[in-house]
């Protein structure tokens, strides 16, 4: 026979049990409230490109999967490389989880790197996650005078490239100063087509460019054998060149190669979305948990397919932990990077 202890001891445990049940629907119809009749602002450093195409994608598949289905919206906020939006995000934005920013991918190195114009604290952002790596590849034009990197430390090869600051002058820089390269960087040109465009023409021999972007706008030079990818300047081989060595493998000094993965973290980062600091944790993980539901969605990756535009998901804590770990890199290494790569103080 149980006794009056025994009794109260099991009324407490199903108490106990039905506590978890009792208050997640309250958690989730609160959630759901917030959000019923919202709109959610992403922005974007620029509409169009690629961060333009991840993020018209986002807003049109992500808030199906937020409780009580907010809208959403895409504004962009061109400027600075990306730190317009950046600033905005930290420093105007709703703090609410009302607001969500399309990050540019090298944040953790570019904050440390040219700290003028940056107005926020790196580490605040709460990552919601990442839609696929931006891996990066050094390549050549079929016809150009050297095809591998052993020949490209005796004869020059001009390397078509944005500005000076632009990773398409940085990586072509920093081969020279920790492989011996020769290249010559051409800067000046407009962006990617106009730098495509003088490969086709000879005016250039290579570049260093996303190679997802060349996956999908540049079939044809695949399909015809016309660029030769010498090298990766990413965290992690790309799938689609995995007998291309990464640069972090080529060099030799560990010195060396801490530098390295520290001005290419931003390859894994990627297409990631963050929102402002402050955000109510709760909101940051119905955030994260609708991310990841967007990035298994049938008609998201349908869409995606359709675009040619990779998926490969990293999650949102995976993603603060990689821009954590990059944004307190150590001093002697930051400036040492900046020298190596021709950046002033």
């Amino acid at each position: 026979m149980k006794t009056w202890l025994d009794r109260l001891c099991v009324s407490v445990a199903l108490a106990a049990s039905c506590v978890p049940f009792a208050f997640a629907p309250a958690a989730a119809d609160s959630i759901a409230d917030f959000y019923r009749g919202k709109q959610i602002t992403m922005v974007v450093e620029v509409l169009g490109g690629g961060y333009g195409l991840a993020g018209r994608m986002m807003v049109e598949y992500m808030g199906r999967h937020i409780p009580g289905q907010p809208t959403m919206i895409l504004v962009a906020k061109p400027g600075g490389g990306g730190r317009t939006s950046i600033n905005y995000l930290y420093n105007v934005m709703p703090r609410d989880g009302t607001a969500i920013g399309f990050v540019h991918k090298d944040i953790a190195s570019n904050s440390l790197l040219e700290p003028k114009g940056v107005k926020y604290d790196t580490l605040k952002f709460q990552w919601i996650g990442s839609i696929a790596p931006m891996n990066t590849a050094m390549f050549v034009w079929h016809t150009a005078p050297a095809k591998t990197l052993e020949d490209m430390k005796r004869i020059p090869v001009t390397m078509g490239a944005d500005g000076v600051a632009h990773p398409t002058a940085i990586f072509p820089t920093l081969f020279n100063n920790v492989l011996g390269t020769k290249f010559k960087v051409v800067s000046g040109y407009r962006g990617s087509q106009d730098i495509f465009l003088a490969m086709e023409r000879g005016e250039v021999s290579g570049t260093t460019f996303s190679w997802e972007t060349i996956r999908s706008r540049k079939a044809d030079w695949l399909a015809k054998k016309l660029v030769i990818p010498v090298a990766q300047v990413s965290l992690e081989r790309d799938a689609d060149l995995p007998n291309v060595p990464l640069l972090s493998e080529l060099v030799k000094d560990p010195a060396d190669r801490e530098l390295v993965n520290f001005l290419v973290v931003g390859s894994k980062v990627g297409r990631a979305f963050a929102a402002p600091p402050d955000v109510p944790a709760d909101r940051v993980a119905t955030l994260r948990k609708a991310f990841d539901e967007t990035m298994k969605d049938p008609d998201f990756l349908a869409a995606a397919r359709k675009a040619r535009m990779e998926v490969k998901p990293t999650s949102g804590a995976e993603t603060q932990a990689l821009v954590a770990k990059y944004a307190v890199t150590s001093p002697a290494v930051v400036q040492r990077a900046k020298k190596l790569i021709g950046f002033k103080d």
